[in-house]
């Protein structure tokens, strides 16, 4: 499925992402078993996390390329308002909380469909190294993304910062 429901964008600097390797996280589990305020808003397409190959990309693109296997952003962020300057991308001004697999701030798709729409391709892909498999990097634009955004602005500026990750799920029932 085309995501042609995308709002009118910056067609120019968009890119099409076929899906190699999707992944859900805990959101999706809920969504899907009636947990959350947006269930009820379905059906809609699920899924935020997923690396791609590139099928088509606006004559603006500089830095992806048909055929660039990529890492999606789980939010639609334009890279250049106040909130993305200052790597906040998930506080996007321009659009808000809008994301992949959920219906809020337009219908954007799911990393589910078989292509998506990636607005600001250029700032929303990232190229991974020849010789990566997809699989294990299916969500490198949502948990590990939002790791390094936790914890990168609270070490910059220390020489050798010590860090520990702790997180954990709950199970599924």
């Amino acid at each position: 499925m085309d995501c042609a429901l995308v709002p009118p964008g910056p067609v120019r600097e968009a890119g099409h992402h076929r899906p190699l390797a999707a992944t859900t996280c805990d959101l999706d589990h809920h969504v899907i078993d009636d947990k959350t305020p947006f269930s009820g808003f379905g059906p809609f397409p699920i899924g935020h996390e997923c690396v791609g190959t590139v099928v088509e990309a606006g004559p603006d693109c500089t830095d992806v390329a048909v055929g660039d296997v990529v890492g999606v952003a789980w939010h639609i962020a334009c890279g250049t308002c106040a909130q993305c300057e200052l790597g906040h991308t998930a506080r996007c001004l321009r659009h808000g909380d809008a994301q992949y697999g959920l219906p809020v701030n337009g219908a954007w798709g799911g990393t589910f469909d078989e292509l998506i729409r990636v607005p600001y391709a250029d700032f929303n892909l990232a190229k991974l190294p020849a010789g990566v498999d997809p699989v294990h990097l299916a969500s490198i634009g949502d948990n590990l993304a939002l790791g390094w955004e936790t914890v990168m602005p609270t070490v910059a500026g220390i020489t050798d910062p010590k860090i520990a990750v702790f997180g954990c799920t709950r199970g599924r029932t």
